[in-house]
């Protein structure tokens, strides 16, 4: 089940890019599924951008922001230069946290000690920044250290966007996949990752799963009695099948890391 999301359309309070991009990400991504979404929710004096539940995982609360830190005005530790020239405590990790200490008060009934002492309780609110438009290192330069709250950068939104396109072709080309992987080594081994973070079929993927194991290794003993005692030469070939697979899977890797490198530039 795709997350749940309630939108705020409001024509006077226009999505920035990052909320714009956030939103796309939470829709669409399976990582996702299960999820309540709420975007800016009015929760007593608190406005987050989003807040996101889910019973058996807990909260999560973002606060997106669009800030050019390349800007001579933000400066380490969260502080931002204002036009008097004075320095101005604009944390968005301070502000987030906040949110979440009031959403803990309110649900405990202004327990503060219990909140204190229990920690599991308290980490179970997840608390994140997303800065649209920086790099990781921008950020955590900017934002004060702390114990809780992740920092997202675009880098991290593009991961979940691979993960989904990942997950979109394994759905459409799963079976075929797991059926010829059987065949291929290293992958034989490896096939069942994607296959159960894309929740592919118990009974689909045992069927494909037999019939690639089943022609290897038919292909394996039929050798094997072709060449009987020789059979030391079917393990020399098999050595450079093997070697054959890593260097396609090495050309691949490398190709997949010079495109990254180039849509970053």
């Amino acid at each position: 089940m795709s997350a749940i999301i309630f939108e705020n359309i409001n024509p006077r309070d226009k999505r920035t890019e990052g909320e714009e991009k956030l939103l796309n990400v939470l829709k669409n991504s399976p990582r996702f599924d299960g999820w309540t979404v709420f975007e800016q929710p009015h929760i007593d004096s608190i406005k987050p951008d989003f807040i996101l539940l889910n019973p058996k995982k807990g909260v999560i609360i973002i606060e997106v922001k669009d800030w050019n830190l390349n800007l001579d005005i933000y400066k380490s530790g969260g502080y931002i230069k204002g036009t008097d020239g004075r320095l101005h405590k604009k944390d968005p990790v301070e502000q987030v946290e906040t949110y979440k200490n009031c959403i803990l008060k309110s649900d405990l009934n202004n327990s503060e000690d219990f909140v204190s002492k229990n920690n599991d309780y308290y980490g179970c609110i997840e608390t994140v920044v997303y800065f649209h438009g920086a790099s990781k290192e921008q950020a955590l330069s900017f934002c004060s250290n702390n114990t809780y709250t992740k920092i997202w950068t675009d880098d991290d939104i593009d991961k979940i966007n691979d993960i989904n396109k990942s997950i979109d072709w394994f759905n459409k080309r799963g079976s075929i996949s797991v059926f010829f992987g059987r065949c291929i080594p290293i992958i034989r081994s490896l096939i069942s990752i994607p296959a159960g973070i894309s929740k592919m079929n118990i009974t689909t993927f045992t069927i494909y799963t037999f019939c690639g194991s089943l022609i290897w290794n038919t292909i394996l003993i039929s050798l094997g009695k072709i060449f009987q005692s020789n059979w030391i030469v079917i393990t020399k070939y098999l050595k450079i099948y093997k070697e054959y697979v890593i260097i396609i899977l090495i050309i691949g890797l490398v190709i997949y890391i010079f495109k990254k490198i180039l849509k970053k530039d």
